[in-house]
């Protein structure tokens, strides 16, 4: 009798132990794949996903219904314009585009409606250094991927 409990004890321990070490190898495993927070404007019920590493490097901001810009911040309170997301009629989008060559970029057509985005500037983190720099560079690198994530509700 005391050989079973023994070895129900012994099997109890083994099972334990491998769940500790489960959990303790999937909470500090790193992941490649960041966790992504969402900007959802309800005028035109879409939503962008951002990557987790903005979410203290910038806010967006609405300059009218149909115009957001996203703006790079940093701990001092500095803010510098990096993007916008405009919405316009395809009529104008049409003649947008032939107007402005490659200043805007389209991402979807929903409904009568071009999304498009632009930059602010051929480089709109110039004015930075060090990390700071980095940061804002990293944002505009992924640009063209955060606004490809765009979906309707």
């Amino acid at each position: 009798m005391n050989k079973k409990i023994l070895t129900i004890v012994m099997i109890w321990v083994v099972v334990l132990a491998g769940i500790a070490a489960g959990y303790y190898f999937f909470k500090n495993q790193k992941t490649n794949n960041p966790v992504l927070n969402s900007y959802y404007n309800d005028d035109y019920h879409y939503s962008i996903q951002i990557p987790s590493d903005w979410s203290e490097n910038y806010i967006p901001y609405r300059i009218q219904k149909n115009d957001v810009v996203f703006r790079y911040v940093k701990d001092d309170k500095k803010t510098i314009d990096i993007f916008f997301i405009d919405v316009m009629p395809i009529e104008q989008w049409n003649a947008q585009k032939i107007q402005t060559s490659n200043m805007f970029n389209l991402i979807t057509i929903n409904g009568e409606n071009a999304f498009v985005y632009r930059l602010v500037s051929e480089n709109p983190c110039s004015n930075l250094e060090g990390v700071e720099l980095q940061e804002c560079s990293q944002i505009v690198n992924q640009i063209n991927n955060v606004v490809n994530t765009m979906t309707f509700n």
